[in-house]
């Protein structure tokens, strides 16, 4: 089995309001060397595969065709080496 992360953050180009508040609060709550911070949301996905090129294109084709929405959405997906 391998398991696979998948990182998805809003491209830069997009209006990121939670981003924006969640930066703010810091800011007001004292947190004066913040200078951003990117949301985002990662996803564990774990296949029954042992070749580690298959299951990046597999879990590549997963992204591309419902988890990640590529118009606003970037992502980045790799092999979790832990064990």
């Amino acid at each position: 089995m391998i398991k696979v992360v998948l990182e998805i953050f809003p491209k830069e180009e997009v209006l990121d309001p939670e981003t924006k508040i969640v930066t703010k609060s810091l800011q007001d709550l004292g947190f004066d060397k913040l200078k951003e911070i990117k949301l985002g949301k990662q996803i564990l996905i774990y296949l029954n595969e042992q070749d580690k090129e298959k299951a990046l294109e597999y879990s590549k084709q997963m992204c591309e065709k419902l988890l990640v929405n590529t118009i606003i959405q970037d992502y980045k997906v790799y092999i979790d080496e832990e064990k």
